[in-house]
């Protein structure tokens, strides 16, 4: 049996920061974000656990599409991120 992650990405399309909301009753053990080119952004905090939020600061990341990748203990939710 496989819970699915409930989680928001809020702020899309973003300039500064997203903020993951995992209201779901399962741990993001790691978080990826991915550019075009299919290259892993450096990230600071890549985890936010069950029922909390963590803020991540993309204002560094050149202007595009990015995948985010969140990882749970047993799947993968892929969301589309717009950095302006």
């Amino acid at each position: 049996f496989m819970s699915p992650l409930n989680v928001h990405v809020n702020r899309n399309p973003v300039s500064g920061e997203i903020i993951i909301s995992n209201s779901s009753l399962k741990n993001i053990e790691q978080i990826q974000i991915i550019n075009q080119l299919g290259e892993t952004m450096p990230l600071l905090q890549a985890k936010c656990m069950a029922g909390s939020s963590i803020t991540i600061d993309v204002s560094v990341f050149a202007p595009g599409l990015y995948i985010v990748k969140m990882f749970g203990e047993d799947n993968v939710l892929t969301k589309q991120l717009i950095k302006l």
